[in-house]
């Protein structure tokens, strides 16, 4: 063997050999919803009750087992029914939707089952919807409500554990965990924790 041919072989060796056995595909796309409990506030009023939460990632695996998700993520509830204060006024709904990037961890990489959990920070929004007395309104008088909608914008946070199953030889995988997030402005808030079910495209 000459000299060169040595030489291509041994670095062929070097890069096949740097090739991690579980090397995963850079990109995976998600998608899951579910229902949890959750609620919101808005100048002191506030409600609570079962909630509905959707979101969507792109994930960026840096390396094996690491990843950079963003995540668009909407809730929204509660489903059920709200509650008046003393003062008169009330929330009968209240939505949000935020950005955020995470970092995750999962173990082990690769198909199979494989747990993760992930944490991020990003921007949101929270819109509530409701009701409150005209001025000059006081207890004893009629019960008389003006409409209100209000937005709001500020910091958002989420975390997520789960259980990512990618039969072999995927892509398509599905998903199972809980997620908790909140959306927090100054006047505003809303958050809640929901357990999910979802649909991953995972190529390995």
């Amino acid at each position: 063997m000459t000299p060169t041919a040595r030489c291509l072989l041994v670095i062929a060796a070097t890069f096949i050999g740097a090739a991690p056995a579980h090397a995963e595909f850079p990109f995976a796309v998600r998608a899951r919803g579910g229902i949890g409990f959750g609620g919101g506030s808005a100048n002191q009023t506030s409600t609570a009750g079962l909630m509905g939460m959707a979101a969507a990632d792109a994930v960026w695996r840096r390396t094996p087992g690491r990843a950079i998700v963003v995540t668009f993520e909407g809730g929204g509830g509660p489903l059920g029914g709200s509650y008046v204060l003393d003062h008169g006024s009330y929330i009968d709904e209240v939505s949000r939707v935020a950005l955020t990037v995470n970092l995750e961890v999962s173990r082990p990489p690769g198909p199979g089952v494989a747990s993760y959990m992930l944490g991020g920070v990003g921007v949101g929004r929270v819109t509530t919807s409701g009701g409150t007395p005209p001025p000059g309104w006081t207890p004893d008088q009629p019960p008389t409500r003006i409409h209100v909608d209000r937005t709001a914008w500020g910091p958002a946070l989420a975390g997520e554990v789960g259980l990512r199953l990618t039969p072999a030889p995927g892509p398509l995988g599905f998903l199972l965990g809980v997620r908790g997030s909140g959306m927090f402005a100054p006047h505003s808030s809303a958050g809640g924790v929901a357990a999910f079910f979802g649909l991953t495209i995972h190529p390995q």
